[in-house]
């Protein structure tokens, strides 16, 4: 088998039928990525804007510890320095035991991949019972008889609106708007999240962005649109998380390089938020108590260093706040590490492929 296919077909959750036939019903499956599709001149094909990989395989069946061998280009072309990857599907488990995504990284990233979900200190955020993720429950077109631009409606937020650790006033696109609920309520079931304290993410990041997953907290009342992900921290089972130390999370360097490992297009899926790895905290624990403590504390600064920077008048207040808030991300940064158990080398690995600030 060899044919060239769109790179979906590695970690695409609409793919995921197909790429595991293919893992169990070939030998030495052999993949060569090229995810470039922006600049015209180095994608693959000149009037397609698709990422592409090409594939070849011997038919046989595979077992789940054979290793599949992947090349990552950064451009289009074979003599372009690559990424070079050796894994087996029985680790793709661990990652995502439903859709089996296959990351593009390099032998050190997947290592280090690998450690982070083989810790027992680590559960994937949707086995964790007590968080809940969920696409905003608002369709944009289904309900569009509902939603106005009149702001004594209840607020509805869209994907546009979200900024790290902030609510955009002023958006880049499209125009703020509400949700007339008595009207929305007369016709429809009641959405009960919408009265409740949860963290909203962009649905839509560009591939090449550094920030892949932009996440804040949004008080009620609010109707998420279904151009964003809820996300619920609720305290159930004697957990004592807040939802600050899951927004840390998010937001984090780790988990920004963590979810670009296995996305290969614009999409922020509950899926995929639901396979982010939670450091799982022991609240016995004084140490692990203070830790968790000290991110709530930071997230806290920062959202409050956020909205003033929103007001700030004066080019040297803004330049001033926002070296505040990039000082606070780096010691929440630094502090998940530590709960990770990263080591310098590691780290650097994150902060390579996460360098510049957004």
């Amino acid at each position: 088998f060899g044919m060239i296919v769109p790179l979906s077909i590695l970690a695409d959750t609409s793919c995921s039928a197909t790429r595991k036939y293919l893992m169990a019903n070939t030998m030495r499956l052999n993949a060569d990525c090229f995810p470039q599709k922006d600049n015209p001149s180095r994608r693959v094909f000149l009037n397609a804007k698709l990422s592409t990989t090409i594939l070849t395989a011997g038919k046989g069946e595979e077992a789940d510890d054979v290793e599949m061998s992947l090349r990552t280009y950064p451009w289009n072309s074979f003599h372009d320095k690559f990424l070079a990857c050796l894994i087996r599907r029985c680790d793709l488990k661990m990652v995502d035991p439903k859709n089996l995504p296959i990351p593009l990284c390099d032998d050190r990233s997947w290592a280090l991949c690998q450690k982070i979900y083989g810790s027992p200190k680590v559960a994937r955020m949707g086995d964790c019972e007590w968080i809940k993720v969920n696409r905003g429950e608002i369709n944009q077109t289904t309900y569009r008889k509902y939603i106005t631009d009149e702001p004594t409606s209840a607020r509805m937020l869209k994907g546009v609106e979200i900024g790290q650790y902030y609510q955009k006033t002023k958006l880049s696109q499209g125009n703020l708007e509400w949700l007339n609920e008595a009207r929305f309520l007369q016709d429809n079931a009641p959405r009960p999240l919408a009265h409740v304290k949860r963290i909203a993410t962009q649905r839509i990041t560009g591939v090449d962005e550094r920030l892949r997953i932009v996440a804040t907290i949004i008080e009620p009342l609010c109707y998420f649109a279904d151009s964003t992900n809820s996300i619920v921290v609720e305290t159930v089972g004697g957990a004592r998380y807040v939802t600050q130390y899951i927004l840390a999370l998010l937001n984090s360097s780790l988990f920004q390089w963590r979810f670009k490992l296995t996305s290969t297009n614009n999409n922020v899926g509950t899926n995929e938020l639901d396979c982010m790895p939670v450091r799982l905290l022991d609240f016995t624990d004084t140490a692990q108590r203070a830790e968790h403590a000290r991110i709530v504390q930071l997230v806290d600064a920062t959202l409050s260093l956020r909205i003033r920077l929103a007001s700030a008048k004066t080019p040297h207040q803004q330049s001033q706040l926002q070296a505040e808030i990039d000082a606070t991300n780096d010691r929440i940064d630094a502090i998940v590490y530590e709960l990770y158990g990263l080591t310098p080398d590691e780290i650097a690995i994150v902060e390579a492929a996460t360098a510049a600030r957004s």
